[in-house]
């Protein structure tokens, strides 16, 4: 029996790579914007704010319930037009550090916001409905750039693996 009957039709090795691509450019672009936006907020005007909601809330981790996160919500204002938001900083979607437990970090971000208090809101200016609690970018908002670009690199070598092998199956005949 040859090894060509036990090979996969074509059309999966050209799918594959694809498919890896077109999740790697997802990536890239969702957290290109993210790490733009959050790196440019530093320079953003601010807008006196309002914390509407601050509270600890569970969250599924992993297997178990025992997962924490502060929710932070807020409104305010931008020539006459009203919005709200609930983002702290921009790539900063877990709470916890190496040193600090989820539950120690939340608990400070509720610290920091109580219910009621007023703070200054960076939004940005052609998108005033994009805004942060605390201006610049999380290190984690490099993971989905990051990760595009391993995604895209993979599709490369994909791309080139399957040309390399339709070349040789070509050469041989």
């Amino acid at each position: 029996m040859s090894s060509k009957s036990t090979r996969h039709p074509a059309w999966v090795d050209k799918l594959f790579p694809i498919i890896f691509g077109v999740a790697g450019l997802a990536l890239l672009t969702f957290g290109s914007r993210e790490l733009i936006d959050g790196f440019s907020s530093s320079g953003w005007p601010k807008s006196d704010g309002i914390i509407t909601e601050s509270k600890l809330v569970r969250t599924k981790s992993g297997s178990s319930n025992k997962g924490v996160k502060a929710v932070i919500e807020y409104s305010y204002s931008v020539n006459g037009n009203q919005f709200a938001s609930d983002r702290i900083r921009y790539g900063m979607s877990s709470y916890h550090t190496i040193i600090k437990s989820a539950r120690e970090r939340a608990g400070e971000w509720l610290g920091k916001y109580p219910v009621n208090s007023h703070v200054a809101i960076a939004y940005k200016p052609s998108d005033p409905g994009r805004s942060t609690l605390n201006a610049g970018v999380h290190y984690t908002a490099m993971i989905a750039p990051v990760m595009g670009l391993l995604f895209l690199a993979v599709t490369i070598l994909l791309m080139r693996k399957a040309r390399k092998e339709v070349s040789t199956d070509h050469s041989a005949l």
